[in-house]
């Protein structure tokens, strides 16, 4: 069975930081985190994918593209 969580910050910082607590309890192995992201919404309402390690998953849900750093 897969698990689906969504959680909303006030900040990147927070998302950023409780990214790395997830990513903590994986390594104790009191989690498995299969894929991950955070996508953050401004002011306007645009939609964006600020972090992704995933395969499609993050994508699919949100029927967003990832958005180009380079």
């Amino acid at each position: 069975m897969t698990n689906l969580r969504g959680m909303n910050f006030h900040s990147e910082a927070k998302a950023v930081e409780a990214s790395h607590k997830l990513i903590e309890l994986e390594s104790f192995g009191d989690i498995s985190i299969f894929e991950k992201g955070i996508i953050r919404k401004d002011a306007f309402g645009e939609i964006s994918v600020e972090q992704s390690e995933t395969t499609d998953g993050v994508r699919t849900i949100s029927g967003i593209k990832e958005k180009n750093n380079k």
